[in-house]
């Protein structure tokens, strides 16, 4: 499966984490489209769109949409998925696995990604578990949930991917047997923590990835480090996700201090195209 380079002409984007280093969670939207400048100004080609805190919902009004829109097709910035970072409440405890909150924000916000035509894809987070990740009622709970955010995602023609953390009740990828429907959002530096080698992942996986936060850490900190930190064979991984059939961008994930964005973003990005792409 292996194939040493991806194509050139592959699209790399950057993940909410650019603005979240750089204006923290409390971000605005004038803020992704100040980010979108700065991004394109660097050469990519794609931004992750976020809300992280459920009260930012309220900024996704229609003139915001439309602004975003046309900030996207004026830039040349696209949209590779919206990360729904503020549901990520609806999995991390017994109790909320037994409520449906959540659902009534999901399909807000699944009407103003169709209705505009922002983005196909839609990442759920899923949290570690303060209960028993193995209590068959809690597991139970949780894939009933997972069915309904498919469901009101795909009514609109937007896939969902879940984002699995350490100690998730997801975190073993199983869900991916369970669930045709919904896809992987690849985080390594996830995975690594999680106890899975991203780096040696087969086409069973591989071929389910629909989104990408591209980032690393030694196994034992849940960071998210630039890819090229550590001695990783990201050309290995890049080059079976291609081989697997990944359609979509290769988005950077990286956690840094504010003042070294676009420094680190920058750098990691040329490590991708120098080492893990084809040259001409």
């Amino acid at each position: 499966m292996y194939t040493k380079y991806i194509k050139e002409y592959e699209l790399i984007g950057v993940s909410p984490a650019f603005y979240l280093s750089k204006y923290g969670t409390h971000f605005k939207l004038s803020h992704l489209l100040e980010s979108m400048t700065l991004i394109k100004e660097q050469g990519f080609e794609n931004l992750q769109l976020e809300i992280f805190h459920p009260e930012q919902l309220e900024e996704w009004t229609d003139e915001s949409c439309r602004k975003l829109k046309e900030h996207s097709r004026e830039s040349g910035i696209g949209f590779s998925q919206f990360c729904a970072h503020f549901l990520l409440a609806s999995f991390n405890s017994p109790e909320s696995l037994r409520t449906d909150w959540g659902y009534k924000e999901a399909d807000f916000l699944g009407e103003r990604l169709a209705e505009f035509g922002l983005t196909k894809t839609v990442t759920i987070p899923v949290a570690a578990f303060s209960g028993n990740p193995g209590d068959s009622e809690m597991q139970d709970l949780f894939h009933k949930k997972i069915e309904v955010y498919r469901d009101i995602f795909t009514m609109r023609d937007i896939s969902l991917a879940l984002e699995p953390q350490p100690g998730s009740l997801c975190a073993d990828l199983s869900f991916l047997e369970r669930h045709s429907g919904v896809g992987l959002n690849l985080d390594p530096g996830h995975l690594l923590c999680s106890g899975i080698d991203p780096f040696s992942l087969d086409c069973s996986v591989l071929s389910r990835v629909i989104s990408t936060h591209l980032c690393e850490n030694d196994g034992k900190e849940n960071l998210s480090s630039a890819p090229g930190t550590h001695d990783y064979p990201w050309e290995k991984l890049m080059g079976n996700l291609q081989s697997c059939g990944y359609p979509g961008s290769y988005d950077l994930e990286i956690i840094c201090p504010s003042e070294s964005v676009g420094e680190i973003y920058g750098e990691a990005k040329f490590f991708l195209k120098q080492y893990c792409m084809q040259n001409k």
